[in-house]
């Protein structure tokens, strides 16, 4: 099992490569699916940029059904996010070292695709794609 976990991170980090950052104020159509992808919630999420490396915004998503173990993504909340190299990465809930969700994907000026991971104390949690689309 640790060996599947290890290997769906790296897949999912590898999944990160993008040619290019958010620019300096950006509202994104979002929707996330679980690992067999099926849609597990759906919403709106901001970015601003704050330098040429990290960003801060706010999100609002509403679950579809009642999907299990998907972590604090339902609701409203803040974000920050940051650009290194190629990866952009979002936390959907920075103040937690633990239980919180993280955005990886590709951003191509018009989408941002990629896959989520809810973390907590035991590592991966649960995992799943999103799709996001530039208002």
């Amino acid at each position: 099992m640790r060996l599947f976990t290890l290997s769906l991170v790296f897949l999912l980090v590898a999944a990160c490569r993008t040619s290019s950052g958010p620019s300096s104020d950006m509202r994104f159509s979002y929707r996330g699916y679980d690992a067999e992808g099926s849609p597990i919630s759906s919403g709106w999420f901001s970015l601003v940029e704050e330098d040429s490396a990290s960003f801060s915004g706010e999100w609002h998503f509403t679950a579809f059904g009642n999907p299990e173990d998907i972590g604090p993504q339902i609701g409203d909340g803040v974000l920050v996010g940051s650009r290194e190299a190629d990866t952009l990465r979002i936390g959907l809930n920075p103040q937690y070292m633990d239980n919180n969700v993280s955005l990886c994907g590709v951003f191509d000026g018009r989408t941002y695709e990629g896959g989520w991971l809810h973390s907590s104390y035991l590592g991966v949690t649960n995992w799943g794609t999103f799709e996001a689309t530039l208002k």
